[in-house]
């Protein structure tokens, strides 16, 4: 179940960094549905690595 949702956020994260970076290039404007899919991938990011070094140090200190 986790190689599933790691290897699906890593499409989803590939394809709409691809995208923006593409419209940065061309000069469009980007799409507000895909620059808010961009901030939740940059959120969630930060969130899982603070809970990932929240379980190590609890591991370590244990």
């Amino acid at each position: 179940m986790v190689e599933f949702a790691a290897i699906t956020y890593g499409v989803v994260a590939s394809f709409v960094f691809s995208a923006l970076h593409q419209n940065e290039k061309r000069g469009q404007p980007h799409p507000k549905a895909m620059v808010a899919i961009g901030y939740f991938l940059v959120g969630s990011s930060a969130a899982i690595s603070a809970a990932l070094c929240g379980v190590a140090a609890r591991q370590f200190m244990h």
